[in-house]
């Protein structure tokens, strides 16, 4: 109903925090959606994850973490999910797994209609531009197999990258902020750093 309004769409959990002005610049300057736009082609980005760390990092295996945020286009992307799911009324497990995760089952539905996910990290640096951690984490992440949140992101993170060398300057979005307060802080360091 709303696809006459918006271009895109995007998706996070509910604390997530989103800087609105690098938004609003990656999805009028990043060349991969200028390229899809061009092109008419359906865009879906956000965080790369494998589904197991196990297995290639192709990008046909990958989803993206809800967490951290993704992003689709209104008029192709969705438009075609919202087709074949009023088509097919659901979607079937390309692993053949029955997922309940709906980052992952979306990412499957998409596959399933040819939409692949595209690489959102900075194009020189390939540091992430949507982060599943809050940047405390990020930053000062060691590697240290004990620390489980940092090896799950350390093992299924498609290019992960530690430390502050894996934020991007131009960085759109950071999952785990709760405290409102924080959030001020990370914007100041934002606003001031990057």
């Amino acid at each position: 109903q709303y696809s006459h309004e918006f271009e895109y769409v995007f998706f996070s959990d509910d604390d997530t925090y989103a800087i609105v002005p690098n938004l609003v610049h990656f999805l009028h300057n990043d060349v991969s959606i200028q390229l899809s736009r061009d092109l008419g082609v359906a865009y879906y980005g956000g965080r790369p994850m494998r589904r197991d760390h196990n297995v290639s990092s192709e990008w046909y295996d990958q989803y993206y973490h809800s967490g951290g945020g993704y992003i689709m286009d209104m008029h192709h992307a969705l438009k075609e999910l919202v087709t074949h799911l009023s088509v097919s009324g659901t979607c079937h497990s390309a692993s053949g797994v029955d997922n309940t995760h709906g980052d992952i089952l979306l990412a499957e539905c998409l596959l399933e209609i040819g939409i692949v996910p595209f690489d959102t990290r900075h194009p020189v640096t390939l540091a992430h531009r949507f982060h599943h951690n809050e940047p405390n984490h990020i930053v000062l992440y060691s590697g240290d197999s004990d620390d489980i949140g940092g090896n799950f992101y350390a093992l299924y993170s498609l290019g992960f990258i530690s430390g502050v060398d894996g934020v991007a300057s131009d960085s759109v979005m950071f999952h785990g902020l709760k405290n409102p307060y924080y959030l001020y802080n990370i914007k100041f360091y934002l606003d001031d750093c990057l």
